[in-house]
């Protein structure tokens, strides 16, 4: 989801951007944002204020409040400071407010995991960037037994945690705690754990004043042909003997061709691919084959 807006000279901005334990007072003039589950939101605000220089460790890897009339609030974190113009009277900046989940793209590693489950392995990689566990929930309606090894192979931290839990089809979306002033995460994987009934009008820009409401200004839809099957299979060599295959096809209306095939997958069991809920860590369950991974 984007957001996007400017804002008028009214003499009075819908709009405020507080950094914590900096003496930079910005005047918010435009914004443009994005989030989706399961990547960092990032908001890039542009600003105004007196002229003079802004030091980037006046405000890089600062924790951050944009406040809006409407109610809405995004607390993160900043990490990027950009200098656009300086006149007579003010100075221009844009910064990028950040989830705190972007910092873990900044570190990149080998690892190797034993014994854990996919859910474990996440926690501890949250932890070892100072996430605690008021900072992230899983809500988790499966349970994930342990693999014998889960692999880190010259990937950031972002990039590890997003394909192993892409894997077993958990996602994760951001809230904002406003009593902490800190964002938080919801790890989930099943269509319970969706915000619903959140309601948003419908209004064309038209150059009327909106009343600082949130609306949607347009809606697009379309449509593109998907991978028809994923095919699994791998070898166990305790039960040599055993052929560890699964196929599963997509199972809905899609328009759909060609087939997805992975050798050596993570699994010990084939599964049932007629089962439509199969057992997790099993060559038959795949994020395409669940409704509750997309």
């Amino acid at each position: 989801m984007d957001f996007a807006a400017a804002i008028a000279d009214t003499g009075q901005s819908r709009y405020s951007l507080h950094i914590n334990n900096s003496p930079v007072k910005p005047d918010v003039l435009r914004f443009r944002g994005r989030k989706a589950l399961s990547e960092p939101f990032k908001w890039d605000i542009e600003f105004t204020t007196p002229p003079g220089n802004i030091a980037p460790e006046q405000v890089l890897m600062k924790y951050a409040s944009f406040r809006m009339r409407s109610g809405k609030n995004v607390h993160g974190i900043i990490t990027r400071l950009e200098w656009l113009s300086t006149s007579a009277d003010q100075s221009h900046y844009t910064i990028t407010l950040s989830s705190r989940l972007a910092l873990l793209s900044y570190t990149r590693k080998c690892a190797v995991f034993q014994n854990q489950s996919v859910t474990e392995v996440v926690e501890q990689v949250l932890r070892q960037h100072g996430l605690e566990g008021t900072d992230f929930e899983f809500r988790l309606e499966r349970t994930y037994p342990p693999r014998e090894v889960i692999t880190q192979w010259r990937e950031t931290d972002l990039e590890f945690i997003q394909r192993i839990l892409s894997e077993v089809g958990i996602y994760w979306r951001t809230e904002m705690d406003n009593t902490r002033d800190l964002d938080v995460f919801i790890f989930a994987d099943s269509q319970l754990n969706y915000q619903f009934d959140v309601r948003l009008p419908y209004s064309e820009p038209s150059g009327l004043y909106d009343g600082a409401e949130e609306s949607v200004w347009g809606v697009r839809t379309w449509h593109n042909v998907v991978t028809g099957s994923v095919a699994t299979r791998d070898y166990n060599y305790r039960t040599a003997t055993t052929p560890l295959d699964a196929t599963v096809r997509v199972r809905n209306d899609a328009v759909t061709t060609g087939e997805h095939y992975r050798y050596a997958a993570p699994y010990r069991e084939a599964g049932d691919d007629t089962n439509p809920t199969p057992e997790t860590e099993s060559g038959a369950f795949t994020p395409d084959s669940t409704t509750n991974a997309n």
